[in-house]
């Protein structure tokens, strides 16, 4: 990967380097959103009613008494699982082929809950994975 530091700012180099990057992380992106779709498309097509937990993960960065490592880590598990464009993409996959999406409120601040293995959103979203 280019190293844009290594080259003086606002150069040509810089700027092809920049170009570089920026095509990179955009693939990136590019693959991420493409797996969101075909696993919202999956879910959406081999079930009729879809259990989603509520994560309000603002209220987790928020909330003073869920300030422990595990939650911080949940919280960036699903920050890069993209949680929040799964979701959207659940709900309105769903309102198109006429299935019903049902949100769990789940309490995070709950210890019990983070012990439980179910909680972790990796493995609730692998598909044919059997608990």
């Amino acid at each position: 990967m280019a190293q844009l530091k290594r080259c003086k700012r606002l150069s040509h180099n810089w700027h092809k380097k920049l170009l570089t990057l920026q095509n990179f992380f955009q693939s990136q992106e590019n693959a991420r959103k493409d797996w969101h779709h075909k696993l919202t498309h999956q879910l959406v097509k081999d079930y009729d009613i879809i259990y989603i937990p509520n994560y309000k993960l603002k209220e987790i960065d928020k909330d003073p008494k869920t300030k422990s490592k595990k939650d911080h880590k949940l919280n960036r598990q699903l920050y890069n699982l993209g949680w929040h464009r799964i979701v959207t993409f659940l709900k309105y996959k769903a309102d198109w082929y006429k299935k019903e999406i049902v949100m769990l409120d789940i309490d995070i601040s709950d210890p019990d809950f983070l012990d439980n293995k179910k909680a972790d959103p990796v493995s609730m979203l692998r598909l044919g994975e059997s608990q």
